[in-house]
């Protein structure tokens, strides 16, 4: 049996860090890889913005705060933290309730996480 997941794994592996997080639901599908590669120097530079974004903030940003500090949309943002969670430059630090009284996630830089935990 393939592993479902091969297909991530080399494009993870290919692009330093930076890979197709809808790989798996593509599953290697050509035009989709195109897509990809079409936009993925751009995602860099979007990542670097989200980056910024949680970085000049004190107590981390929602995808929703991240979106409206940059003046993008949430779906702009949302593929750039999934890709920086899975990098480990970020992490999830509690939950606070969005515009419209949802929680969602607190985003903040991997290295705010561990500050005061003695690691």
């Amino acid at each position: 049996m393939r592993n479902k997941f091969a297909y991530a794994a080399t494009e993870r592996a290919s692009h330093q860090d930076l890979f197709d997080v809808c790989a798996r639901k593509s599953r290697g599908n050509p035009e989709s890889r195109t897509a990809f590669e079409s936009i993925r120097d751009r995602l860099t530079e979007q990542q670097e913005r989200v980056i910024n974004a949680i970085r000049q903030s004190d107590d981390g940003l929602t995808a929703e705060q991240i979106a409206t500090k940059l003046g993008t949309t949430v779906n702009c943002v949302s593929g750039r933290c999934s890709e920086l969670k899975t990098q480990g430059r970020i992490t999830t630090k509690g939950r606070r309730l969005t515009r419209s009284g949802n929680p969602a996630a607190v985003l903040v830089l991997a290295s705010q996480s561990t500050e005061g935990k003695g690691l």
